[in-house]
């Protein structure tokens, strides 16, 4: 079993994770015209407003924070494998919150890095919706996520209900599929 600090810890570094991205998505336009530079012409708006040597930075912690990220997440859900057929309703919300954060590692960060590196966003407007309406919709996911484990807990720790195998009371499994 894993200890909470293991969980809080994925969650800080998912969290971290989505504040890079962001600053990466901030920091290059969205707009897929050509605007006038003084000194090199025109160029693209999706070309990023950091320096080459910034861009780089943000790219390996990106790379440094999603690798972590594939690490934790994948322990976790080894361990809730193995391990599945002992494991109670408010569990899953951690496996739940262990899928959505491996995924977003898999789907959307690489893309990220990637224009890290390339001191632009690659694919212009296609790959900039792709990317903002992903990191959306896990986001909230994992907002969700973390506000139903919330909400668990609570309920276990001021309301003494039952926290058997079967959780029948005051477990997290009905709230599984909700969220």
């Amino acid at each position: 079993m894993l200890p909470k600090l293991g969980v809080t810890g994925l969650i800080m570094f998912h969290r971290w994770m989505h504040y890079l991205s962001m600053l990466c998505l901030y920091n290059m336009s969205l707009n897929s015209t050509l605007h006038e530079d003084s000194d090199n012409g025109p160029i693209s708006i999706y070309t990023s407003k950091l320096d080459p040597g910034a861009d780089i930075c943000l790219g390996l912690a990106i790379l440094f924070v999603v690798t972590l990220s594939l690490l934790g997440n994948g322990v976790v859900l080894l361990v809730s494998y193995r391990r599945r057929k002992r494991t109670v309703g408010s569990e899953l919300l951690c496996v739940n919150l262990a899928v959505v954060d491996f995924l977003c590692c898999v789907c959307f960060y690489p893309l990220s890095i990637m224009s890290s590196f390339s001191h632009g966003w690659l694919g212009q407007g296609l790959t900039c919706v792709y990317y903002g309406l992903g990191c959306f919709i896990f986001g909230l996911c994992g907002m969700f996520t973390v506000a139903a484990i919330s909400v668990v807990h609570y309920m276990k720790t001021c309301h003494r209900l039952v926290y058997g195998e079967d959780e029948v009371v005051g477990g997290g499994l009905e709230m599984v599929p909700g969220v």
